[in-house]
């Protein structure tokens, strides 16, 4: 676990400066002042740099001669860097980043957002069939008197895997209801991008839901079965599970937020009259 206070936290504090690298600038063509906004994306990038190495000095300070679980902490850190400086950056960069602007003559697409892709239900009632057997593996034992009820608060932690499916649901129905504009002349490669955005957000949200339910209850049927024997390896499936369900949702979300941010570039360019570039 040293490892993963250390590296985690670290990563962290580097990610919004690493990810604001890789967004490539797309300058707005109506921009009145470019040279500004130049200067401006300069002066961001600036803060970023210092701001990032003063997290990452803090945060080693504090790791070597404070409390290295103190320490493990310290990637909230990362949230003023994105928010105060990453988010003004990128949109400075690349306008897709912005709130969309919308004309004054407003469309909008007309397909219906609750349609679940081909195969989501039956993946649906797999996940709940699995999560149920799962809950009734880690109950097996109590029911049969080969466990200490002492230790039934693990089921607790099976029965959440229920609730990371329910809210995986609730997640994909806000989701899908993001506002999709369309220009006027009703482009068919925007109409595309927010169906094929559509079908990601909601594979991904049950593949979150799922992965994090996985994550909950694996740990008490290895409890269950042996709490002594197998209570590391509950330790390491549960940590690892949530850290990997972490970094999941973590891609899944910067993915869609790249992915629309295209999708708003092309709707300003088509509402403009011009061909968008690519992302």
């Amino acid at each position: 676990m040293k490892y993963f206070d250390f590296f985690f936290p670290l990563s962290m504090i580097l990610f919004p400066l690493i990810f604001s690298l890789l967004v490539r600038s797309h300058p707005d063509q109506r921009d009145p002042d470019p040279q500004a906004t130049v200067a401006r994306v300069a002066m961001l990038r600036k803060r970023l740099w210092l701001g990032t190495a003063a997290a990452v000095l803090f945060f080693l300070g504090f790791y070597f001669f404070a409390s290295p679980r103190g320490a493990s902490f310290l990637w909230v850190l990362a949230f003023p860097l994105w928010f105060a400086i990453t988010v003004p950056l990128l949109q400075a960069k690349d306008r897709g980043w912005k709130m969309t602007e919308r004309p004054a003559a407003r469309t909008a697409t007309l397909e219906r957002r609750d349609v679940a892709p081909p195969g989501l239900a039956i993946a649906r009632l797999l996940a709940w069939i699995l999560c149920l057997a799962l809950f009734v593996l880690a109950l097996w034992p109590f029911l049969r008197g080969q466990t200490e009820w002492s230790t039934a608060w693990f089921l607790m932690f099976s029965a959440f895997g229920a609730g990371w499916l329910l809210m995986g649901r609730f997640s994909t129905r806000l989701s899908v209801l993001e506002g999709e504009p369309m220009d006027v002349g009703g482009s068919p490669e925007l109409a595309q991008g927010y169906e094929s955005l559509r079908r990601f957000k909601i594979w991904g949200w049950f593949a979150v839901s799922t992965m994090a339910m996985l994550a909950f209850s694996v740990p008490p049927v290895l409890l269950a079965r042996d709490p002594e024997g197998w209570l590391y390896a509950a330790i390491w499936v549960g940590a690892g599970g949530g850290a990997f369900v972490g970094l999941l949702g973590g891609v899944f979300g910067i993915t869609a937020d790249v992915r629309r941010t295209r999708l708003n570039r092309l709707y300003q360019d088509l509402a403009e009259g011009r061909t968008a570039g690519g992302a």
